[in-house]
């Protein structure tokens, strides 16, 4: 009984040890706030451990807190309860547009997530695939949009900051109901017209895709009929449709409001739009494929342009195109500056590989750019003197080519300057 006693005694003293070491070595477990998890809300009530929280355990009511007392996930009654506060409407904005914002996102991140997977990795993306998410997403933000306006009644411009920079509602001519209804119109015929732009776009496009496309710009303008009054249809042609694109894009600025209406009138009563082959073939340079395409748009081209003088005058469309072909010229001399300067970039670093200077770089482009007419007349003459196969006369020319930049680089740059043009032509300079 006292051996019995006596270890009773031992472990008690055991135990006693232990709880003051935890005691010394282990952080207090703080104190949580009335209503928290694991809170007892009475006295007398049994303590428990914080339960740990899974997917399967049922779920726990939010703690009454003063934000929980405003917290809704229904947007609407959020902004009530803001403004009940009395929080700035700008803070209610910033507040509720993202959360919206940041729903829409993440349906558009999982179903790009869902491409990805199912995406075979050894062939090509089907081109209808891509387009068909390209136009979800257009559709997800356009019921984003239409969301945040049915919550706050317009469509600002701090809208950019939600769907960015680039975005731009150039509709405030509309009522917020009639600015939607054109969104989603305009939408479906760009997903319609969309098959038929893209090959109009490679330089494809026959007499059959014309009419089609041009059967849908009517569809689509029947349709606005329905929707806008005649004096918002008059906005509408002079601010977004097809015509006052193709002027804004191939003309130059007009000289007023009132001169910018006239031409886009002309515009719209010869059909002329950035979609069409007249348009493609201003923009990017390329030819239809169709003989009788290329006719009928060569027509329209001249007929806007007859129809264009008598509006305003020969002598306005002639110094119309004199504006149009000085910025086409200082466009391309842009663009020469730029090349150069990328030019004189790549032959310092090659320069610089085999010991020369950059600044001996640019000495020998110069003396190039100076000789250049002599050389090109030199090289015109010696190219309808070569003989042999057409891989002969290249190698003959390009020999010819190497020797006559080796001799300037030579008296530039000593003999590192053939190094310099060797590397400089396996470069492809």
């Amino acid at each position: 009984m006292k051996r019995l006693l006596t270890l009773s005694l031992l472990l008690n003293l055991v135990l006693a040890g232990m709880v003051w070491w935890r005691g010394r070595h282990e952080a207090p477990i703080p104190r949580q706030p009335r209503g928290a998890v694991g809170e007892p809300a009475a006295r007398g009530e049994t303590t428990r451990g914080v339960a740990r929280v899974t997917r399967f355990a049922p779920a726990v009511a939010a703690p009454d807190t003063p934000w929980g007392r405003i917290e809704s996930r229904d947007p609407a009654k959020l902004i009530a309860n803001l403004r009940a506060l009395g929080c700035p409407e700008q803070t209610i904005r910033d507040i509720v547009a993202f959360r919206v914002a940041r729903r829409y996102r993440e349906q558009v991140l999982a179903t790009e997530v869902a491409a990805a997977r199912a995406r075979d990795y050894s062939h090509f993306e089907n081109p209808g695939a891509y387009w068909d998410r390209h136009y979800s997403r257009l559709e997800l933000r356009e019921q984003m949009i239409a969301e945040i306006e049915d919550l706050f009644g317009r469509n600002d411009s701090w809208l950019q900051v939600v769907i960015g920079p680039t975005y731009r509602d150039d509709r405030e001519y509309l009522p917020v109901d009639k600015r939607r209804q054109v969104r989603e119109l305009d939408l479906r015929y760009r997903r319609l017209s969309q098959e038929l732009e893209s090959r109009g776009i490679a330089g494809t496009l026959d007499a059959e895709a014309t009419a089609r496309l041009a059967e849908l710009q009517r569809q689509k303008q029947a349709e606005l009929a329905q929707i806008l009054s005649p004096a918002e249809q008059e906005d509408y042609l002079y601010r977004e449709s097809p015509a006052a694109q193709y002027v804004r894009q191939h003309l130059p600025q007009a000289k007023s409001e009132a001169e910018f209406r006239v031409i886009v009138k002309v515009a719209a009563e010869t059909g002329m739009d950035p979609s069409s082959d007249s348009g493609l073939n201003a923009r990017y340079g390329i030819e239809p494929a169709d003989p009788a395409v290329a006719k009928a748009a060569a027509d329209k081209e001249a007929e806007f342009q007859r129809r264009l003088q008598e509006a305003l005058g020969a002598d306005r469309v002639a110094e119309q195109e004199a504006q149009k072909q000085a910025e086409a010229k200082r466009a391309r001399l842009q663009e020469q500056q730029r090349h150069e300067q990328q030019e004189r970039a790549r032959l310092a670093t090659i320069a610089e590989s085999v010991g020369v200077s950059a600044d001996a770089a640019n000495q020998f482009l110069d003396r190039i750019k100076e000789r250049q007419p002599e050389l090109q007349t030199k090289f015109t003459e010696l190219e309808r003197t070569l003989t042999g196969t057409p891989e002969e006369k290249q190698k003959q020319m390009e020999a010819t080519i190497k020797a006559e930049m080796e001799k300037q680089a030579v008296e530039i740059m000593g003999e590192k300057g053939r190094d310099f043009v060797q590397k400089a032509m396996d470069h492809g300079h």
